[in-house]
């Protein structure tokens, strides 16, 4: 949300947040994880996370698609090449990088950010950005969204 008087987004989570401990404006949707020490220390009230289900850092948040079902809203990160990898470069790199992301401190990093690793084979992760582009692609037409 953006204060009344401006016209223009936040252009970070600490300003939207400190706008709503100081009462500036009514809610923020921002990452979870930066919001969860306001939360805890009583300063803000989750009302909800955006993903699918509650996360497990935490879990006494609920998720938005338990009052919206198919409500599904995240960020996510992946490794991508250049058109033409040749195969056994893509089979490397996946075998190597899901060896790190199974790492314990990398685990326990991922968790405490509140993040959840999503070890899928490389034509699973294609297919899934394909989706999302279209997912979006379709929210954007029929909203008439543009770039201001």
């Amino acid at each position: 949300m953006v204060p009344n008087n401006r016209r223009e987004p936040y252009r970070g989570t600490p300003q939207s947040v400190g706008d709503v401990i100081s009462g500036q404006v009514q809610a923020t949707f921002t990452s979870g994880v930066s919001l969860l020490p306001h939360v805890r220390a009583g300063t803000l009230r989750a009302l909800g996370v955006s993903t699918r289900e509650r996360l497990a850092i935490a879990p006494e948040i609920p998720a938005i698609a338990e009052t919206l079902p198919g409500f599904d809203l995240s960020s996510w990160y992946g490794i991508v090449g250049p058109p033409g990898l040749p195969a056994s470069v893509v089979q490397r790199l996946h075998e190597e990088i899901s060896k790190a992301m199974a790492a314990p401190d990398v685990a326990r990093r991922l968790n405490t950010e509140g993040a959840v690793h999503w070890d899928v084979s490389p034509q699973a992760f294609r297919d899934y950005v394909v989706a999302e582009t279209r997912r979006w692609k379709s929210v954007i037409e029929a909203g008439k969204i543009t770039v201001e």
